[in-house]
């Protein structure tokens, strides 16, 4: 039974609440469309004001071990100095502008999602005074600038000096180069004279064998001739001429003569034998100098041409690194010019219209209860 009862008074209640919005229809109705159109009016008299927006990334400073770039400055360090409108007053004075004149204020964000790095910067300016506003988006990405210079200007030296060290390197490489071309002259040079040395010594042992050649024909001579003188002395003995014994003492020391004279001829050609030895070896001693010479050449080449030429590549592939990574180093970079909106941002007059709208719906519609409430109170004290 109460459950009937409470349903039908919230019934009764809707009804009433429905019957208030009828009544009094016109008036809210009226008075909304009314507000609108004065709203809208309003806003048609507001100065038209445009946005002035810029996007910056922070100076790049190097490159990590994982290849990403190192920032001069954190995007959110740089955004926070801006929406602390830290620049303004050395703007300001830098454009000889009054501040109170020209209320300068610089909205810094970050897109999270696409550009992490990139900062976008906006400010507002009435349509008279844009071109100031671009000037003064200048002027803050010149200060930003001016901030990390000395930075820039300090890595930048930073790597020149790496660079410089390289092509320190690259010159003493050099200088052992040259000092290896050197050496390997030397040893050319010195090969060369001991080819030369090669060929007087193959002369002396031609000359050698060809007096050794002599010498052995003389001794066949001389060995035949001593021969002959035995033969003659011998038959001189047998026939015992005594007559002849000068004869036999003239036979008996020319072959004494000749004997020693034998012996010496072999004594010359064991000396000259020896001496074609010595010589032989000698050469082949040359040889395997030689031979050390084109040994050594041939480490030289390997070592100027391999070693310290790999060497000096490396070196160079290390300055076009260096120069590459300096390449990147600049500072506060502008990614997006200065530029002026094409449409008015402000004032916003559909917003406007539709707040002014809203707000006066529900202003009428308390107004339209509140009327009604008083009306059915001062009914309510007459009947009593």
């Amino acid at each position: 039974m109460n459950l009937q009862l409470s349903h039908r008074d919230d019934e009764i209640e809707l009804i009433d609440l429905l019957r208030v919005l009828w009544k009094w229809k016109w008036m809210i109705v009226i008075g909304t469309l009314l507000c609108a159109v004065i709203a809208g009016v309003i806003s048609l008299q507001l100065p038209k004001v445009y946005q002035v927006d810029m996007s910056i990334e922070p100076g790049i400073v190097g490159i990590d071990s994982t290849g990403k770039f190192i920032y001069v400055d954190s995007p959110d360090n740089v955004s926070r100095k801006i929406n602390e409108q830290a620049y303004n007053a050395r703007i300001l004075r830098h454009v000889n502008a009054d501040a109170a004149k020209y209320h300068v204020t610089f909205k810094a964000t970050i897109d999270r999602k696409q550009h992490s790095h990139m900062v976008h910067i906006t400010s507002e300016w009435a349509r008279e005074k844009v071109v100031t506003g671009l000037m003064v988006m200048n002027h803050l990405n010149y200060f930003l600038s001016r901030d990390y210079e000395s930075i820039i200007k300090h890595k930048k030296g930073y790597y020149d000096k790496l660079i410089t060290v390289k092509r320190n390197a690259i010159a003493d490489v050099e200088r052992v180069r040259k000092d290896i071309d050197q050496q390997i002259l030397q040893k050319k040079n010195d090969t060369v004279a001991k080819k030369r040395d090669i060929e007087l010594k193959k002369e002396s042992i031609r000359a050698i064998g060809m007096r050794v050649d002599e010498l052995i024909n003389e001794t066949g001579n001389v060995k035949g001739n001593t021969e002959k003188l035995v033969k003659e002395r011998a038959q001189m003995l047998r026939e015992r001429n005594t007559d002849d014994d000068i004869s036999m003492l003239l036979y008996t020391t020319t072959i004494q003569q000749n004997v020693a004279y034998f012996n010496e001829l072999n004594t010359q050609i064991y000396d000259l034998r020896a001496k074609e030895k010595e010589i032989e070896a000698d050469i082949n001693r040359i040889y395997g100098e030689i031979e050390e010479n084109a040994t050594e050449i041939r480490r030289l080449k390997l070592q100027k041409e391999e070693g310290l030429q790999t060497k000096v590549n490396d070196l160079n592939a290390e300055i076009e690194t260096l120069k590459l990574e300096k390449g990147l180093i600049a500072n506060v970079r502008i990614i997006q010019e200065p530029e002026v909106s094409v449409h008015p941002v402000k004032p916003k007059k559909k917003q406007i219209v539709v707040l002014a709208g809203a707000a006066s719906f529900f202003f009428f519609l308390i107004l339209a209860f509140f009327i009604e409430y008083v009306r059915r109170a001062n009914r309510a004290q007459g009947q009593d």
